[in-house]
């Protein structure tokens, strides 16, 4: 069972934990970042921490032409 885990601060109300809905690592990651995006505001500077380099890559080469599209793992929730 693959699960994720957002750390902010001891007793933080912004803790949070979940299970993972596609069970992978690499999905893992990607809803962590979305949970992070989802609540935190707009103008407020976000630190993301990521140790899988899979999805550094991704992130530093985003699929930008439909042909790369196709070729990408978890697009629908890069997407």
């Amino acid at each position: 069972m693959v699960g994720y885990r957002i750390y902010c601060k001891h007793n933080s109300q912004n803790n949070f934990y979940n299970r993972v809905k596609k069970q992978t690592l690499q999905n893992a990651t990607y809803q962590r970042i979305l949970h992070v995006l989802k609540k935190v505001p707009k103008n407020q500077v976000i630190n993301f921490i990521i140790d899988r380099k899979a999805v550094i890559d991704v992130f530093n080469k985003f699929p930008n032409t439909y042909r790369d599209r196709q070729n990408t793992l978890h697009l629908d929730t890069l997407i």
